[in-house]
């Protein structure tokens, strides 16, 4: 439920040249960005957590965590598709376009 963790450069919108997409900075982006970053603080830190508990003893916690899983799989309730046609593009956040670039080149 989070944009900055669950959005990949997969659903997001390329510029020919540019090696990542461009984000505006409009209040809607800042509006989004603010009121999920204390969840995404938490989130980052209990993946954190998880990564120095596992290289403290890689040997023994990594089988642990595999066999943990195993015992107790997850299966979503409800599966949330950002995608309702697999060919168009996905993202909250208010991103530049190539027609948006082509009009500012030709000012």
């Amino acid at each position: 439920g989070c944009v900055l963790l669950d959005t990949n450069y997969e659903s997001c919108v390329y510029i020919e040249g540019n090696g990542a997409p461009i984000f505006k900075w409009t209040k809607n982006n800042v509006d989004i960005l603010t009121q999920q970053w204390p969840k995404v603080q938490e989130i980052r830190g209990k993946i954190d957590h998880l990564v120095e508990w596992l290289e403290t003893d890689p040997q023994s916690h990594f089988p642990e965590l595999v066999n943990f899983l195993l015992a107790h799989p997850h299966k979503p309730d409800k599966v949330k598709l950002h995608q309702s046609n697999f060919g168009e593009l996905w993202c909250d956040l208010d991103q530049e376009s190539e027609e948006e670039e082509e009009d500012d080149n030709n000012r």
